[in-house]
């Protein structure tokens, strides 16, 4: 891998981390408070659609991807319906 690869591949890993501490938060505020939930839907997508990307292209899980972009389309149209 080469020093660019590895850069990218670090920051999409950090990314994915704080997306996931986001997620953890939201999710203990929506305890609180409801009106967290769409907040919380969009981020979550997000961090799905990363994980995939991240287990695709650098983790080399191809079983694990098709399920994580299904399960992200999923919480996208139960987005926005």
């Amino acid at each position: 891998m080469s020093k660019k690869e590895l850069d990218i591949k670090n920051v999409l890993l950090i990314m994915q981390t704080a997306l996931a501490t986001i997620v953890f938060a939201v999710s203990i505020g929506y305890i609180f408070e409801k009106s967290y939930l769409l907040f919380l839907e969009c981020i979550l997508t997000l961090l799905i659609f990363l994980l995939a990307y991240n287990n695709y292209k650098y983790f080399k899980k191809k079983l694990v991807t098709p399920l994580l972009l299904i399960l992200g389309v999923i919480l996208i149209i139960g987005v926005i319906i």
